[in-house]
């Protein structure tokens, strides 16, 4: 509750012996009573006034200075005139003076004010720069002529405090008199007409803050413009803007200010300060251009057309930011400008503004024919145009007369993912365009629905290029992926597959591996094991190898058996064991099984190694049967000690005596090294 505990500097202690401890019990119980007082004068106004005259009679008693204080703090919320006197009195204590001041500085009545420009003579240093503050803070006219006399003082802190103090007070009067000030030590300020005779000492020019000053005048040309005095705050924010000594944000708040009071004056500054190329002075008017008003958006927008190419491209981007409606009639036309930065300015700036069916086209146009930054920016722009008429406008030109604007739209309907265009897709793909229908298939491969699979299917029959092959494989791969019967995909793929040349033979033995299922999984172990073509072969044992689940295991044996060529048997045999090692429900002697045919086909030491790497995965005593004559081969025993050391911990538990004679007989057939 109390401010001042603190022993004041310079006396004592023992001068200042404390109350006993029946003085300290009663300021407590004066402390908590004159709380308790308050809140009933805050929530009964007609109380207000019997309990400012107790705080009133505190001031003057004998009390301790922590009563004393709390009294004041409680006049700063209920205070009136009445009260002036006695606070006015304690300005000069050294304990009590904050308190007192602060409760003047609220109380609405001028004698409050008086109280403290009275005061000013008889208190220097902190005390008197506390009592200036509050002289601003209170904002009375009736403080000016005191504070303008400040500025005579030697002391610099007090002119300082002075300045500022004129500044928050505000009015002509305060404000003029800051001008005569910053007349006489800024010489880009001038000679103003009817300034009042200023009172400055002769170092005032090294010793007045300009930041200080600069401040009280953008402060006090604020107070005058709200006031109507629009033609001297628009004065005083030009002075400061042109100003070398104001400091950038007070530039900035100088040319924000003018905006605010006259944008038809100030206009032509901010847009001048847009048009330059240093960054520093552009940077202020682009702050100010995103605070524009309404109004000052028109006027910016009235003279576009006489701004540099740098200018209109910044106040386009920032208009464009704000998602100005005012610029929408506009940009479409500044699409058209012969600077490129302005072109893809206005561009980026459709993507803000409320489109039509002329941007749609505009932008399919520029996409299509212009240079490469420029058409980029169309594309950009064009999935994200918004309005009524736009996805109308895009599914209507996609369907157009003129081939490169098609393509144009129709990757927008992708980019955009527009399903409801689909139809449009769908009759785009069968134009007699190579490059409308290969960006349709492009786009379907994002939007068409597992319904459209058969569509697909037929694209891909029909295609009539490398190009359009791929796209259409791209799309039946992508919307596959959705289908859950993949089997019906592939029986889709199989007529194409039977009529297809070995091109496409090719990219479908690819999509068939992917799909899975009966029906590809047929097709491609037909070819793997009968086609002569040695490409098509080729890759049919590749996708065997790689096939998604254990359904390829016997036809990639087969393959691996009867092999004519090296590279067959190996690729068919590793892909054999790579499905052996799929998780399964297979008994585990099945699996044995099978490596052991693997065996059977296999001829070099790397074949063996790979089925011995097989078999250690399998903790089983025919695993063990199986890898122990291995031991004898001297080409494969390293593969086959580590075999029945991977298989042994898994066999132990059922078949010690067997796991035993397999380690002793590993163990005998490794030299030291091993």
């Amino acid at each position: 509750m109390c401010l001042a505990f603190l022993q004041p500097a310079g006396i004592p202690a023992a001068e200042a012996p404390p109350p006993s401890a029946d003085v300290a019990r009663s300021d407590a119980a004066r402390l908590r009573m004159l709380t308790d007082q308050l809140r009933g004068a805050l929530a009964r106004p007609d109380q207000a006034s019997a309990h400012e005259q107790r705080l009133i009679d505190l001031l003057s008693s004998e009390r301790s200075p922590e009563v004393r204080e709390l009294a004041c703090l409680q006049l700063r919320m209920i205070g009136t005139a009445t009260a002036v006197p006695s606070l006015g009195g304690l300005l000069s204590d050294p304990q009590l003076a904050p308190a007192a001041r602060f409760a003047l500085q609220t109380i609405p009545d001028a004698a409050a004010t008086r109280a403290l420009t009275n005061a000013l003579g008889s208190v220097s240093g902190a005390r008197q720069l506390g009592i200036i503050n509050s002289l601003g803070e209170r904002r009375d006219p009736g403080a000016v002529p005191a504070l303008t006399a400040l500025l005579a003082t030697p002391e610099a802190a007090t002119r300082n405090a002075a300045l500022a103090a004129l500044g928050k007070t505000g009015g002509e009067p305060a404000l003029r008199c800051l001008l005569a000030v910053a007349t006489r030590l800024d010489p880009a300020f001038g000679e103003i007409e009817n300034l009042p005779e200023v009172p400055l000492p002769a170092d005032a020019t090294d010793t007045i803050d300009p930041l200080i000053l600069t401040d009280a005048l953008l402060l006090g040309a604020d107070d005058v413009a709200g006031s109507g005095a629009i033609g001297l705050a628009s004065e005083v924010y030009r002075r400061v803007y042109v100003s070398p000594a104001a400091p950038r944000h007070c530039r900035v708040a100088a040319l924000h200010g003018a905006l605010r009071a006259a944008p038809s004056i100030a206009m032509p500054v901010v847009l001048g300060t847009l048009q330059v190329e240093d960054p520093a002075v552009q940077g202020i008017g682009l702050s100010l251009a995103r605070q524009f008003t309404p109004e000052a958006v028109g006027m910016a927008l009235a003279q576009l057309g006489d701004m540099t190419p740098t200018g209109q491209a910044a106040l386009i981007r920032i208009l464009a930011e704000r998602e100005d409606p005012a610029l929408g009639p506009r940009v479409l036309e500044l699409t058209r400008s012969k600077a490129p930065a302005v072109r893809q300015a206005a561009i980026r700036a459709l993507a803000g503004v409320e489109a039509d069916a002329g941007a749609v086209q505009r932008l399919a146009e520029i996409a299509a024919t212009t240079d490469p930054a420029t058409a980029q920016a169309a594309r950009d722009t064009l999935p994200r145009l918004h309005g009524y008429e736009v996805e109308t406008a895009i599914r209507d030109g996609a369907l157009g007369a003129v081939a490169d604007l098609r393509v144009e739209l129709i990757h927008t309907i992708a980019d955009r993912r527009m399903s409801a265009a689909v139809p449009t897709l769908l009759e785009a793909a069968t134009t007699s365009n190579d490059a409308v229908r290969i960006a349709a298939l492009e786009a379907l491969a994002f939007l068409a629905e597992p319904a459209h699979y058969p569509l697909l299917a037929e694209f891909l029959r029909a295609a009539e290029s490398t190009e359009e092959r791929v796209a259409a494989l791209a799309a039946l791969r992508r919307v596959g992926e959705r289908i859950e019967d993949r089997d019906q995909c592939a029986r889709l793929l199989a007529p194409v597959y039977d009529e297809a040349g070995t091109p496409l033979k090719l990219e479908v033995l690819d999509l068939l591996g992917v799909l899975g299922g009966n029906t590809a999984l047929r097709l491609v172990a037909n070819t793997a094991a009968q086609e002569s073509n040695r490409r098509l072969r080729g890759l049919a044992i590749e996708v065997l190898a790689a096939w998604p689940d254990a359904a390829a295991i016997q036809h990639l044996f087969a393959v691996a058996n009867s092999a004519a060529d090296t590279g067959s048997r190996v690729l068919a045999l590793q892909g054999y064991l790579r499905l052996l090692g799929l998780p399964t429900e297979r008994p585990l002697s099945e699996t044995v099984r099978l490596h052991r045919l693997a065996i059977a086909v296999a001829k070099t030491p790397e074949d063996y190694g790979r089925i011995l790497a097989g078999l250690a995965r399998l903790p089983s005593v025919e695993a063990l049967d199986t890898v122990e004559p291995f031991l004898a081969d001297e080409a494969v025993r390293a593969d086959a000690v580590r075999a029945i050391l991977a298989i042994c911990p898994g066999t132990v538990g059922d078949a010690p005596e067997r796991t035993g004679q397999a380690l002793r007989r590993a163990s005998s057939r490794c030299d030291s090294e091993d």
